[in-house]
Formats: structure tokens, sequence, C-alpha cells
């Protein structure tokens, strides 16, 4: 990423079921490491060229978007507030982090929020590109191409950027399991797997049996 005249490099951890953010290195000697743990962001390390080192500890609210930044003595060091559909719409403090609205990497130029398969602009409330993911036949909110959580922002979250996650912490494979079969299947049979998955979460399936039909 380049922006006013700094390069910033991301390093990701690929091994996840979805890629999660690990730290950032820029142009101008700043470098910030994020550790994540069950419920999401968990701490955050910046370092600077001039010997500078800080960390901070997010607070976060129900969907896990960062709503405030801790130093190590508990004091506030950085505050925000979203609309329903995660636009800023208040911030203080002195801390940066570029994680934001449901724990995701933004843009803090252009708003934008990084979903994986695609970038989610928060004042339009829709992603920017088409969904490759038909969605679902039985929820006809999931059929729209440009939906951000099938228009439900206040209960679902969508990390993969190409289906809503549901409660429990399981989003994120079976968003995973239904990309992945879109990306090597027919179109249809994609979205049944993908249903299939949803349905066996719901009838209380886990582990390795949960992705079989």
């Amino acid at each position: 990423e380049q922006s006013g005249g700094i390069t910033t490099e991301f390093v990701l951890d690929e091994l996840s079921p979805l890629p999660l953010l690990l730290g950032e290195v820029r142009s101008d000697g700043v470098e910030r490491l994020y550790a994540h743990g069950p419920d999401g962001f968990a701490a955050q390390r910046s370092l600077t060229a001039g010997g500078g080192d800080e960390m901070a500890y997010p607070l976060l609210d129900g969907l896990g978007s960062v709503r405030h930044l801790t130093d190590a003595t508990g004091a506030l060091t950085l505050s925000r507030s979203y609309d329903a559909f995660g636009a800023l719409r208040h911030e203080t403090g002195s801390s940066i982090t570029r994680l934001g609205f449901t724990g995701e990497l933004a843009d803090p130029h252009t708003g934008l929020v990084y979903l994986r398969a695609r970038h989610y602009h928060p004042l339009l409330g829709r992603f920017l590109q088409r969904d490759t993911f038909a969605g679902f036949a039985t929820r006809g909110q999931s059929l729209h191409r440009y939906a951000y959580t099938e228009n439900n922002p206040a209960n679902l979250t969508d990390p993969s950027g190409h289906c809503v996650g549901v409660a429990g912490g399981a989003d994120t494979l079976i968003c995973a399991a239904a990309a992945s079969a879109a990306a090597g299947a027919a179109m249809g049979a994609a979205t049944e797997y993908g249903f299939q998955v949803y349905q066996n979460y719901q009838n209380g399936v886990r582990g390795g049996a949960m992705f079989t039909q």
C-alpha cells in the first residue's frame, strides 16, 4: 500500500481458514504487530524507528469492532463509534490501529474495509465488487451480489466477502467452505454445498462432519 509517500507492507497468516493480519511494516520505520485470540483482535504492539515500543489492548463490541484501545495501565487511548453499516462516526485519542469495523483491516483514507474476496464501502453499505458466490436460493437477501450481510449489519458479519456468518464462531469455516466450493465447482453445486454446511451447523453437527453432505 502507498499513501502520503509512505509504503506499507502487510504480513498475513495464510494458514488460518481466512487470512488474518499479523503485522504491518512501513517505510517510515513504524511497525505494528497484531495478536488474535478466540474472540478476535486481542492486542497490538507498535514499534518506531526511534525506539518507541507501545502496547495497546482493544475493547470490542458484539460484532468484533474496535470501540476502544487501552494502554498497559488500562487507560483509554482511543475511542470510536460507528453507524449501523460500519462508517466511522467519531474518533478520539492518540493511538492508531488499522483494525476497525468487525475487527477487519480498514483504510484510514478511503474508509474501505478489506474482507478478503472484496472491498466493502461502509458509507454505501455495499461491496465495490460483484460477488462470485451466487448466494443461497432459500435466502433471498443473499442473492444480491453487492449487499453486505444480507442487509443485516447489526447482527451479522462477512469476513470472507462471500457470505454471512452465524453465531458461535463458525462463520469463518462456513464461508471458507462455500467460497472454496464456488472456485472449484459449478455455481449451482457450490450453492447447495454451502447451504448444506450451514444446515449441518444449525443441526448441531461439529468438526469435520460439518463439511460432509
